[in-house]
């Protein structure tokens, strides 16, 4: 019942919001290793995951508890470093459920920089961009936003196209050399439906008509979830690495001009992980700052005071205490019961900002966790085994191993 209050809860809102930026400068290593920037690693070339300066035995987990790999990120005189850490489960692919959703409004956002020179920071029909972003993270009402997380993303998908999402997937942005990581489907029937299907950008422009509204199935990228090719993880099939590297470049999207998005800009990137421009004035974080689930936070308290019992009111404080309270989680979660693989699953996705007293930590990470059975109960339990995951990674990851 506990693990289930955890994953449930909002976020806590951090004690210091003076200063909102995705950019923790001057951060320094985590862990005894190499780190390598990405001019080094190069990624614009083929294979470039076999060029990785990583320790995949870093984390001492097993594999039948779960998958977690962290993207662990030094700036050196403002130049990004990073050193990929994983238990060996990098390229084992799973379905990332909702925590795919950072891929449909960033693909989606690209679609409309490259067809409209247009993006986040605006409206489409009655619905503020930043509000409905901040909905998908939060499962509530936001602004404008009604909380039907499933059917704003699904409109995402469909108004960045699935060949887009494969594309960048692949050949034009991240360049992953597994083919069997696709982005082909979506979260439901239930599609939103903004009228006038227009672009604005403030309330007295023309607009600009984004085209009809399209069905999931009227997308010629569009596949059955058990498509002859998709296989038992279904057709949004992911790993550790692909959704990591994706979440990294973009909160690296000011820092490493190497690895930018070929179409998004920093307002894009803003409105999601800050949610910059939403409508709702009584918070005071938006966007992924807004995402659910406290297990994250409580973890990494627990690993800065040594106290693996840490209850969840004291994490929120110990937070605060060691970054005078600007500490930054951006997160997504996904989960469900799978009839096809019968399991529970758990998929937690987050970049990570600490501005601790002795040094500053920027990492991103992406875990997941199953339980047998495809039951509520199931999806419980693989949270269970999610907060030991994330424990036991924290703890390695921000306390130095000799």
């Amino acid at each position: 019942m506990q693990t289930e209050q955890h994953m449930l809860m909002p976020l806590w809102k951090p004690a210091n919001t003076s200063t909102l930026s995705i950019q923790c400068t001057q951060s320094t290593a985590n862990t005894e290793g190499t780190y390598s920037t990405s001019d080094k690693i190069n990624y614009k070339a083929n294979n470039w995951e076999q060029r990785l300066p990583a320790d995949w035995a870093f984390f001492d987990l097993p594999k039948d508890m779960g998958k977690v790999l962290v993207i662990d990120t030094q700036l050196n005189n403002s130049v990004p470093q990073y050193r990929y850490l994983s238990n060996g489960t990098q390229h084992d692919l799973f379905e990332p459920w909702s925590s795919s959703k950072v891929l449909a409004y960033t693909g989606a956002m690209a679609s409309l920089r490259d067809k409209y020179d247009i993006g986040g920071d605006g409206n489409i029909g009655q619905y503020n961009i930043a509000d409905l972003i901040s909905s998908i993270h939060s499962y509530e009402p936001h602004g404008t936003a009604n909380g039907n997380s499933n059917s704003i993303a699904s409109y995402f998908v469909n108004l960045a196209s699935r060949d887009r999402l494969n594309r960048l997937l692949h050949k034009d942005w991240l360049n992953l050399s597994d083919a069997h990581i696709i982005f082909s489907g979506a979260y439901g029937a239930d599609i939103l439906a903004p009228q006038p299907h227009t672009w604005h950008q403030s309330s007295i422009d023309n607009g600009k008509a984004l085209g009809d509204l399209i069905k999931n199935a009227d997308d010629p990228g569009y596949l059955p979830y058990r498509c002859e090719t998709c296989g038992i993880t279904g057709n949004k099939a992911m790993s550790t690495l692909t959704l990591a590297e994706w979440l990294k470049r973009l909160a690296m999207h000011a820092s490493d001009p190497s690895t930018v998005h070929p179409y998004l800009t920093e307002a894009d990137v803003d409105v999601l992980f800050h949610g910059t421009g939403h409508t709702n004035k009584n918070d005071v974080t938006a966007g992924m700052m807004s995402g659910i689930s406290i297990q994250l936070g409580l973890a990494i308290a627990r690993s800065l005071t040594q106290n693996p019992t840490l209850d969840a009111n004291s994490a929120e404080k110990v937070l605060n205490q060691a970054t005078d309270g600007r500490w930054r989680i951006y997160q997504k979660i996904g989960w469900g019961p799978s009839e096809t693989r019968g399991t529970g699953e758990n998929v937690m996705l987050a970049h990570v900002c600490l501005p601790l007293n002795n040094r500053k930590a920027v990492f991103t990470i992406a875990a997941q966790a199953s339980h047998p059975g495809a039951t509520e109960e199931s999806v419980w339990r693989s949270g269970e085994k999610m907060q030991q995951i994330l424990d036991k990674a924290m703890q390695a990851l921000l306390n130095k191993r000799p």
